[in-house]
């Protein structure tokens, strides 16, 4: 039995009606549980008190509660409160790999597809776009974990620019003399990458490259990224590292860039960044299937219906599907934050 069961089990046990625990948490808590949870159901209404007792960070509070209000129930005294860090830490794990496999699957697929087509240590840059809250590191995220599978040992080049004003392409070039130590000219830059690229695979990520000056874009990919590239077609020896580059845009300014994108796998030259495509907004049948596939996790014994119902009730919160506000309420029906599942995230 796990631990939201057997809390559960403890408190209808040691408060055998709605009315016996609402008292208990007007009294020791001052908390209206009409407000928390309410409904008719008295196994849903203690269900809906842990997560929410959870999600406010109040699940010891609630515990010992109830533990002073009756205290010679065996099965609250064996509920021990050491669990709650491990259930946290369990649960946002659990949470976050189940997370992994909505939506984004016509962006991992063309990744996956190019990737497998061009099976060699040729250069790649690819494109990560979409709108506001489309959850672009999230997918940048699923790549590096579920596809790259080198990334867990490669060199990773991290450079984020300032989230207020625009940067210019000194500040990139200065940024990545500080990741390599080296100066911050371009032709060094360009040097010191292909030497650790001899070494070991090279990722190199801008996580909000939309807050680059849009006309300066282009000039990372022709005093940067280019020059990198030939030097490294043109290299004689073998190696077995890649070389793979992330630039991602956050508010839909990439048309902006003046970049020359690639969208075919077939011509794809490793001078222009891959195109992945916008991310798209989370549909309602998409939601709908994720939610039956993943019932267990949401805490849910509803049928089909209340599954479908807890879906659309997703999908109408988050603004009709948009990724980032579907996934905060999910979370927060999980009683997990998204804040802390994001802490996951290795980039």
């Amino acid at each position: 039995m796990g631990f939201k069961e057997e809390l559960r089990e403890a408190l209808m046990h040691a408060f055998r009606c709605a009315t016996e625990l609402e008292i208990m948490l007007s009294d020791k808590l001052d908390w209206n549980l009409h407000q928390i949870a309410g409904g008719n159901n008295y196994k849903h209404i203690v269900y809906r008190l842990i997560i929410y007792a959870e999600s406010q960070g109040k699940l010891r509070e609630l515990i010992e509660a109830a533990k002073t209000a009756n205290p010679g129930n065996p099965k609250l005294q064996t509920i021990d409160l050491n669990r709650i860090e491990n259930l946290t830490f369990q649960d946002n794990n659990l949470l976050y790999e189940a997370l992994l496999s909505l939506n984004y699957q016509d962006q991992v697929d063309k990744f996956q597809k190019f990737w497998n087509y061009h099976n060699n240590c040729l250069p790649r840059c690819f494109l990560v776009r979409g709108e506001p809250k489309s959850c672009q590191r999230w997918l940048l995220n699923r790549l590096l974990q579920t596809s790259l599978r080198c990334s867990t040992t490669a060199k990773k080049v991290r450079i984020s620019l300032a989230e207020r004003g625009e940067s210019y392409i000194e500040d990139i070039w200065a940024k990545l003399s500080l990741e390599l130590k080296t100066s911050a000219s371009p032709q060094k830059l360009v040097t010191q990458t292909y030497e650790d690229w001899q070494k070991e695979t090279v990722i190199i990520v801008f996580p909000n490259f939309d807050r680059l000056c849009p006309t300066e874009a282009k000039q990372l990919i022709e005093k940067f990224w280019n020059p990198l590239v030939e030097k490294v077609q043109n290299c004689s020896q073998g190696c077995n590292s890649y070389l793979v580059m992330f630039l991602v845009d956050n508010r839909g300014y990439a048309s902006e860039w003046k970049i020359d994108w690639a969208k075919d796998l077939e011509k794809y030259s490793p001078l222009y960044p891959m195109d992945l495509e916008p991310i798209s907004d989370f549909s309602e049948k998409l939601l709908i299937s994720w939610v039956m596939g993943n019932h267990q996790l949401l805490g849910s014994t509803g049928n089909d219906e209340q599954l479908q119902k807890l879906a659309q009730d997703f999908w109408r919160n988050s603004r009709q599907g948009i990724p980032e506000l579907a996934m905060e309420e999910i979370c927060k029906h999980c009683g997990s934050s998204w804040s802390d599942i994001m802490n996951l995230l290795s980039l």
